[in-house]
């Protein structure tokens, strides 16, 4: 397929809801800054507690202002601390319920569109999954810019990102990742893993059937094919047999991958709705940043 043209990145919205997790993300964040020169945004949704908003009864306003001023004083606190040009942002408009966060967020990269939005994921399910939150399932489904999503214990590493894996299921729309997966790749001077998983066959169909077993042996050339050279950066092609989250998460996790760049597919079918797109499958189990494009 054609080349297509790396994007920017020269400015970078950081929301932080000030637990580690956040300050976690925002290493990676203050990683991509200092490689590309961006701006970093610092952005916290004012949420007050439930029983501390009935407290304040009547003093809602006065409520309001203290706890923004804290957050605030936070923010800068960690600002000082970052390189190059940052801003510190609090919204003091969302008190409660907590899906007004989602919104408040929504509207302002909607009006800001930064090149990059990075945050964490701040939810964990007992079996070890996690499990994107509100917040970032809204920025994943709704903000149409690149999404970074960092997983709890998932420093940004010292010396940059040095393994990528980039999925495609030879569609347009998974093409759309190429763009940051050619940037960042050389950028970082890292190795893009390229990969196509493909369904595993029925035993059944391939059973006394030779023309159709060897034809069930997936190859690469298809792969390389549509990936093409993404610009000079150093590529590996692999593909796999399976189901596709599972195999992206388990090659992620075998090459020690630093990040994973995905295309996101939204909820096409009712099995996606019910369990999520494949993309947010693979942020809620991946062992590194998901980077969603």
């Amino acid at each position: 397929m054609s080349e297509r043209t790396p994007p920017s990145i020269r400015r970078i919205l950081v929301p932080t809801d000030l637990s580690p997790a956040s300050d976690n993300a925002l290493g990676h964040a203050v990683l991509l800054a200092a490689r590309f020169g961006a701006h970093l945004t610092l952005y916290h949704a004012l949420e007050v507690p439930g029983p501390a908003w009935v407290r304040a009864a009547g003093h809602e306003e006065e409520l309001r202002r203290r706890l923004a001023a804290e957050a605030r004083r936070d923010l800068e606190r960690r600002a000082r601390k970052l390189p190059g040009t940052h801003d510190v942002v609090v919204e003091p408009d969302v008190s409660a319920p907590s899906m007004l966060v989602d919104v408040a967020l929504c509207r302002l990269v909607q009006a800001t569109l930064p090149d990059l939005v990075v945050m964490a994921t701040l939810s964990r399910e007992a079996h070890g999954a996690r499990f994107p939150g509100s917040v970032t399932q809204a920025m994943l489904r709704n903000a149409a810019r690149p999404v970074l999503v960092v997983p709890p214990c998932c420093p940004a590493p010292a010396h940059g990102y040095a393994r990528i894996v980039l999925p495609t299921d030879l569609s347009e729309a998974s093409a759309e990742a190429f763009p940051m997966a050619t940037l960042l790749g050389l950028s970082f001077q890292a190795e893009v893993v390229a990969l196509h998983v493909v369904p595993r066959p029925l035993l059944s169909a391939l059973a006394d059937n030779a023309i159709a077993l060897a034809a069930a042996v997936p190859t690469t050339q298809p792969l390389r094919d549509f990936v093409g050279s993404l610009g000079g950066a150093r590529v590996s092609f692999r593909v796999e047999q399976g189901a596709a989250w599972e195999r992206i998460v388990a090659v992620a996790r075998d090459g020690k991958a630093d990040l994973v760049i995905i295309a996101t597919r939204g909820a096409d079918s009712l099995g996606d709705r019910i369990l999520g797109s494949q993309t947010e499958r693979v942020i809620s189990h991946a062992p590194c940043p998901v980077l969603a494009v």
